[in-house]
């Protein structure tokens, strides 16, 4: 095993408790777990085995408070997190090691679903049908009613269903409504969730990873965030791909809809990345500070995110970076 310099245990120690403590909240608040994956990626990045004995212990420590909530995010997290940090401890191509870490967190994904069947007897899409449920059957008839408006808001500006009828659903028929459009939703996105998922926690794993191991140690050069381009074809692997489950929809194959808004999402997500790194492009011509281009980017793409797929697709069919390069459209 890796062996722990004398001047790295007391940051080791702080890395670990940091970690544990992560975990631990995320037994009440989930989504806080995942600031674990890259406080113990940074761990295993930087001494190897015994950052692996440390991600273990860290989620340990979280048994004590609920074991099953921490199976869970155990076997969500851990793959993603010793992944990330020995493709960046092993210096693997940004590339290589995005693929891996993605997945890695795919793995992790099934892997959840399996703990949660195992101690549920349910799969995701009854477990959260079943659990919003049974919140919507204890929370008042005004919140159900806004939610139920909400949800019909759609058939609402359609015509399909008058607001007034909307108004007088009694409580019980509008749960039965909502958790309808929930399971609905559910299947229709589920497998592209989970995909898109994969590929961001694959970006955000090497690349914040990377960041902060390269301070305390040797790490694989990459572009710049500007710099980082799809293949010049990949704008018409999409279309085919498109094309093809469009077409087993129209034909009424079975799941071909569900393959449809799969590949749109997940392809939607790459155009996305593709879109930002343009406009970082872009930011970096007119000098702009790394804290203002980070902040453009998380306002752009929460306020225009489905518009930036287009973007994304329409640059890789273009090319607009290599012509405004090549013919002097920008100048920096």
């Amino acid at each position: 095993m890796d062996r722990i310099k004398k001047d790295d245990y007391s940051p080791a120690a702080v890395i670990f408790f940091a970690a544990a403590a992560l975990i631990l909240a995320g037994q009440y608040l989930p989504g806080i777990a995942l600031a674990a994956v890259f406080v113990l990626a940074y761990a295993v990045a930087m001494w190897g085995m015994l950052g692996v004995a440390m991600s273990v212990a860290a989620f340990g420590l979280g048994c004590l408070v609920n074991i099953h909530v921490t199976a869970f995010l155990a076997a969500a997290l851990l793959p993603l997190t010793i992944t990330a940090g020995f493709a960046v401890r092993k210096q693997l191509r940004m590339r290589d090691s995005v693929l891996m870490i993605s997945g890695a967190a795919l793995a992790g994904a099934v892997a959840a679903i399996g703990v949660l069947w195992l101690l549920t007897g349910l799969g995701p899409i009854d477990y959260i049908v079943s659990r919003f449920g049974a919140y919507l059957n204890t929370a008042s008839d005004s919140l159900v009613s806004l939610i139920h408006q909400y949800v019909r808001l759609f058939d609402m500006i359609t015509g399909a269903v008058s607001w007034p009828a909307v108004l007088s659903t009694p409580t019980s028929e509008a749960v039965s409504i909502i958790l309808d459009r929930l399971r609905l939703t559910l299947n229709y996105y589920l497998v592209s969730g989970m995909i898109s998922y994969a590929l961001l926690a694959g970006l955000l794993g090497f690349v914040i990873t990377r960041a902060f191991v390269k301070k305390r140690r040797g790490v694989v050069s990459v572009p710049s965030f500007g710099a980082l381009e799809l293949p010049s074809k990949f704008w018409l692997a999409y279309f085919i791909s498109y094309l093809f489950a469009y077409a087993g929809t129209t034909f009424g194959w079975p799941s071909f809809d569900i393959l449809t808004e799969t590949i749109i999402g997940v392809y939607g997500v790459v155009f996305i990345v593709q879109a930002l790194s343009l406009f970082d492009y872009l930011y970096k011509r007119r000098h702009m500070s790394a804290g203002v281009r980070v902040l453009l980017h998380v306002v752009i793409t929460l306020f225009f995110g489905s518009l930036l797929a287009w973007v994304g697709l329409f640059e890789n069919i273009a090319k607009l970076r290599r012509r405004m390069d090549t013919e002097g459209g920008i100048k920096p």
